[in-house]
């Protein structure tokens, strides 16, 4: 009977040493996952720091480079422009030229055809003034 009480006994110490292992071992692994977490975390945050730093480079750069294409590229445009212009008007007003080539000319052919109306007027007043003036003397 003592026997048997004493493997009992042993059984009995055996599985809550197991228990206790087997907590430790989930308590270890738990520790374990979350320091792996942790780790992740800090990569891939240190990644996308590395990213955005080289992103602001890049940015800066283009930036930079944008700066010096037009100081550069500033004066060129205007003297271009100021060429085109001089050589036979590659651009216009649209308006200034529309009046230039259609109003202005129906506007002297107007005055033009009144003008011709009003002097024919005055010259045939004219003559009958100067042929009542010869009929009384």
């Amino acid at each position: 009977d003592y026997a048997s009480s004493e493997i009992s006994a042993i059984h009995a110490q055996t599985r809550r040493f197991e228990q206790t292992r087997n907590a430790a071992l989930a308590a270890a692994q738990r520790l374990e996952a979350t320091e792996a977490r942790r780790l992740a975390e800090r990569d891939r945050r240190r990644v996308e720091a590395q990213l955005r730093l080289a992103k602001e480079k890049e940015e800066s750069q283009q930036a930079t480079a944008r700066k010096i294409a037009k100081a550069a590229l500033a004066p060129m445009v205007g003297r271009a422009f100021a060429e085109l212009e001089s050589r036979g008007g590659v651009f216009y007003d649209t308006r200034a030229r529309e009046v230039e080539k259609e109003f202005l000319p129906w506007l002297w052919e107007s005055v033009e055809n009144r003008l011709n109306v009003q002097v024919g007027v005055a010259g045939r007043v004219m003559e009958s003034a100067v042929e009542a003036q010869i009929d009384e003397i």
